[in-house]
């Protein structure tokens, strides 16, 4: 909670109105869609969206090879190294990741930083066996990096189960929540002067 106070009052500090998000993907993720996605985010987060002119690298020291999954903070560090003033840093990157005492994550927002990851393999249907559907990864992905730029923005997990800001403990948590901010959200957004 400090962490999200210390990111809230710095936005509010700095003027939210020059702040940008700057989505990066790692190599070996796939970037078709990207620039929808980053106009569908500018248009639910308010703040404008662009695209990192490369991609980055996975760390190798991110892997772990007892559990065969990434640690997601690591890969989160990795952001902070192309951040600059101003900005909220997204990550995407196809490796599965984790974080401790959870078996994997969706992503990973670090507020203090501004940055977060957001992790592609288990958003895919053919990940649990089902076909192949651009369009339910390509929303899941929308929801998940709403999610992990609200932290961003200071918000925590919220119980409203259709709030994109709910805490998806598994993909049938992310199919039933919007990629949108409930009415609650959206008014602590407000104080940020980004709606």
């Amino acid at each position: 909670m400090k962490v999200a106070v210390f990111m809230t009052l710095l936005l509010l500090n700095t003027g939210i109105n020059s702040w940008h998000v700057v989505i990066y993907a790692f190599e070996g993720t796939d970037v078709r869609g990207f620039v929808s996605l980053a106009a569908r985010i500018q248009e639910i987060v308010g703040l404008p969206v662009v695209l990192g002119e490369r991609k980055l690298h996975v760390p190798a020291r991110a892997f772990d090879f007892h559990r065969k999954q990434y640690r997601a903070e690591v890969i989160a560090q990795e952001l902070v190294r192309v951040k600059k003033s101003h900005q909220l840093v997204l990550g995407i990157a196809n490796v599965d990741m984790y974080v401790e005492d959870l078996n994997f994550v969706f992503g990973l927002a670090l507020p203090s930083a501004g940055v977060a990851v957001v992790a592609t393999p288990r958003l895919y249907p053919e990940f649990y066996g089902a076909s192949s559907d651009q369009a339910l990864f390509e929303e899941r992905l929308l929801k998940e990096c709403v999610h992990e730029l609200g932290h961003l923005l200071g918000l925590s997990h919220c119980p409203d189960v259709k709030c994109v800001m709910h805490f998806s403990n598994s993909l049938k948590d992310t199919d039933v929540k919007t990629p949108f901010f409930c009415k609650s959200c959206r008014e602590k957004l407000k104080s940020l002067r980004i709606f």
